[in-house]
């Protein structure tokens, strides 16, 4: 108890000095736990699939003279094949990311998908996806259906249920909402607004009449996965996939591989270069806080001497005289770490954009809001508009209008490089909307 007044009483006696200590401290902590998260998030990408450890994402392979080329893409109905014959493995799923996509329509209002995947009716179940509504096994019974993740069905229809609902693709190719599915979670290297089933894979025409050449080494467009059973070498099944390979091929020079997914984004190049660098500033940024701390204690030593020797002379061990100032130090790195979690539940700020707009009196308010809503990520939080006019200085028939954009995100802070990507996606939207954007 004497220990814990003395440590109060130089506290507050002595503020400059434990100030600047603890707030040299709590930056330390600050920055170095927003780099550690940033690595965190890095390295857990594809880790929240059921069973994970046992998922592999199967690629094309060319052996090259000093290493090998590899791809995402696969030829669709050899695969399909050559997964069911593959032994070692429990369930696979193919699915063909579309390309070139256009918007989609409710309502007449334009709405713009991040991504659309063709996939089988293995898809949901494999990566442990549960739909919040709609039946998955009618809703596979036509490719005429689309599912709708559930942050989409949230911008194009609000708070009602869609299933049952018609949108039209490009204005002319209707699609009946067969189901709502639960959101990927950010740390996916799979991201997607919808699916449509792939009940064939031959023939096999993509939402925009292309059909693709199915055979081996005609148009490798799809992406392969496959579950080992329990326990199963990844080693060995790919063995026994190059050999199999061999039957279509007719050469080792080309192959398929299994990769864990695991591991698909820390293995990029740009990946494991940001985790180092995050990972050394935040050592680097924590060792200079802890050694700040420790200078700062050490200065003090000089104004804290006559105190010790007062204590020693009461009869005071040296132990206990160390003991105290190892509470001090205790305490100030408590208050510190105190301050780092009031600061974590600070709302991050957001980001405002202006953006100006000459549109087609025929086109709504509403209609524009939509675009902008439909073309954005989950970041923009509210669309304002704030100026209008229709007067000479514009051509007939248009009119201009002015919107405040506002960006935020709760998890963490925005960059203008995030921001501009979604302005991007927006100006896009608008302008296929029939609007010009007015520098």
């Amino acid at each position: 108890m004497k220990r814990l007044i003395y440590t109060f009483r130089y506290l507050t006696r002595n503020r400059g000095n434990n100030l600047i200590r603890i707030l040299s401290m709590t930056l330390g902590l600050v920055v170095g736990a927003i780099l550690l998260s940033q690595v965190a998030f890095d390295t857990s990408f594809d880790r929240f699939y059921p069973d994970a450890d046992r998922i592999y994402q199967a690629r094309f392979v060319w052996v090259g003279e000093n290493e090998d080329d590899v791809a995402d893409g696969l030829f669709g109905e050899p695969w399909s094949v050559l997964r069911d014959e593959l032994p070692g493995t429990v369930s696979g799923t193919m699915f063909f990311p579309q390309r070139n996509l256009r918007p989609f329509y409710y309502e007449d209002h334009p709405h713009v998908f991040q991504g659309l995947y063709h996939a089988d009716s293995v898809f949901f179940d494999f990566f442990g996806v549960k739909l919040t509504q709609g039946d998955l096994r009618s809703g596979f019974l036509s490719d005429r259906n689309i599912f709708l993740s559930g942050s989409c069905a949230e911008r194009m229809f609000g708070g009602r249920n869609p299933v049952g609902e018609i949108v039209f693709y490009d204005k002319s190719a209707p699609y009946t909402v067969a189901g709502v599915f639960e959101d990927f979670p950010k740390n996916s290297t799979l991201s997607f607004d919808a699916l449509i089933p792939l009940r064939n894979i031959a023939p096999f025409t993509d939402i925009n009449g292309w059909r693709p050449n199915m055979k081996w080494g005609g148009t490798d467009c799809f992406r392969g996965y496959v579950k080992l059973v329990p326990g199963a070498n990844p080693d060995s099944v790919n063995a026994d996939l190059r050999k199999i390979c061999r039957k279509y091929a007719d050469t080792d020079e080309v192959f398929y591989r299994l990769y864990p997914v695991t591991q698909l984004h820390r293995d990029n190049a740009d990946v494991r270069h940001h985790v180092f660098i995050r990972s050394l500033l935040a050592f680097i940024v924590l060792l200079v806080a802890a050694m700040n701390y420790a200078l700062a204690s050490i200065s003090s030593l000089a104004t804290r001497a006559r105190t010790m020797a007062m204590y020693k002379c009461n009869g005071n061990t040296s132990s206990g005289i160390f003991g105290m100032m190892l509470s001090d130090s205790a305490y100030g790195i408590v208050l510190s770490l105190g301050c780092l979690a009031f600061l974590k539940k600070l709302k991050p700020k957001g980001m405002m954009r202006d953006l100006a707009l000459v549109v087609p009196t025929a086109i709504s308010h509403e209609a524009i809001v939509h675009a902008i809503q439909a073309a954005a990520s989950e970041d923009l939080k509210s669309v304002t508009l704030f100026d209008r006019y229709d007067g000479e200085q514009v051509a007939q028939g248009m009119s201009s209008m002015a919107y405040s954009l506002a960006f935020q995100n709760n998890a963490q802070t925005l960059t203008d490089e995030v921001v501009e990507k979604d302005m991007a996606a927006i100006i896009t939207a608008c302008r296929d909307l029939g609007a010009t954007v007015r520098e």
